[in-house]
């Protein structure tokens, strides 16, 4: 018999890749669309700690100016007939995290992130063909920052929302468990009133940020007995998707008023590929490789300081009747940054990410 998808769940790819520690953008946590796959109705909770080590010459030499993170995701899948599903999503889809306060050199610091809930529906037009799409609200968290070149004044950001729409697509054959499918996300965008707590600066500009429109590609198939190789690849127009701030006069009592981008984020594309090995009718393991080419190994932003990475995940899955829990550990290889102006070079930098998904089919 033909490995079946259900003996191991993609948990670990939609785990452990939470935390982009920003390679090529902000990106989180994907959207969990593989939840309308799953058979009968379904529900899940899983939760990713993140924890980056990048330090730079000068400005971190000795703490991380990425600060650790959870994301934290509840999704839930069901079947209204043979033909139609709906499932809805809460997760942590993009953050930006950046704490350079405990370095002892600048007080420049961002902690926005940015959590999605996405209502979904599929459509099985054959036993081969379905298409699925949904709406996906988006909301800013209450945020602090301080992005200025004078860093005694810190930001305060209320919450902003939007919305953004999703469309896909699956070819599945089952006797192999094969299924190959493709996602679309609309861009999303923000605007975000701040205030400053520093005197005579006051109520600035409205400042920009937003999640890039994207497209995802997944895939998976049995080739061999009880053995599943998949993988995925995401790519986000982050380019098109900075971090904008008020522009300030170094040394002055007032902001110019314009808006800058603080980001240098870059549209790149994220890969995986990973085997599944069914062990037993409760154990399973997998192994993934993960790669996202870096876009340059210089810059000016010390938003961004890694440039692409590497990575591999180790996980296992334990069912028992109904309720499955996966674990995950991934390790990650970031590529080294030097900022063009002062010359801070950030190398040799890593991250690690511990993730757990509990699981029931009802």
């Amino acid at each position: 018999m033909i490995f079946k998808p259900t003996a191991l769940s993609m948990a670990m790819v939609a785990i452990c890749s939470a935390g982009s520690v920003v390679a090529g953008g902000a990106d989180v946590t994907l959207m969990p669309t593989e939840i309308l796959f799953e058979k009968g109705n379904y529900v899940e909770i899983s939760s990713a700690r993140v924890t980056p080590n990048v330090t730079g010459t000068t400005v971190a030499p000795k703490i991380s100016m990425l600060p650790s993170y959870s994301a934290n995701t509840l999704a839930f899948k069901i079947d209204l007939n043979d033909k139609v599903s709906v499932g809805y999503a809460d997760y942590l889809s993009a953050g930006i995290f950046v704490d350079y306060r405990d370095t002892g050199a600048i007080g420049a610091f961002v902690d926005l992130s940015i959590r999605s809930r996405l209502l979904a529906a599929k459509y099985q037009i054959d036993d081969n063909m379905s298409i699925f799409g949904g709406l996906k609200y988006s909301k800013t968290s209450d945020a602090r920052a301080n992005v200025l070149k004078n860093v005694k004044g810190n930001l305060s950001i209320p919450s902003a929302t939007d919305s953004a729409l999703a469309l896909g697509f699956a070819y599945e054959k089952p006797e192999i468990a094969l299924r190959v499918s493709g996602l679309y996300q609309s861009a999303t965008k923000f605007d975000l009133p701040m205030t400053s707590d520093r005197a005579g600066y006051g109520t600035l500009v409205n400042g920009k940020a937003g999640l890039p429109k994207s497209m995802t590609l997944r895939f998976q198939s049995g080739i061999a007995k009880d053995t599943l190789i998949f993988g995925s690849a995401h790519r986000g127009d982050w380019l098109n998707a900075q971090i904008e701030f008020d522009t300030d006069n170094a040394g002055s009592t007032a902001p110019l008023g314009v808006l800058a981008a603080r980001s240098s984020f870059t549209t790149t594309t994220a890969y995986t590929l990973g085997l599944g090995r069914k062990l037993s009718e409760k154990y399973a393991v997998s192994a993934i490789y993960g790669w996202e080419k870096g876009s340059g190994a210089t810059g000016e932003s010390l938003l961004a300081t890694t440039n692409g990475k590497k990575s591999l995940t180790l996980g296992g899955k334990f069912t028992t009747g109904r309720m499955a829990l996966s674990v995950g550990y991934s390790m990650i290889k970031l590529g080294d940054y030097t900022r063009t102006t002062g010359s801070y070079v950030f190398n040799d930098n890593s991250a690690k990410v511990i993730g757990v998904k509990l699981s029931l089919s009802l």
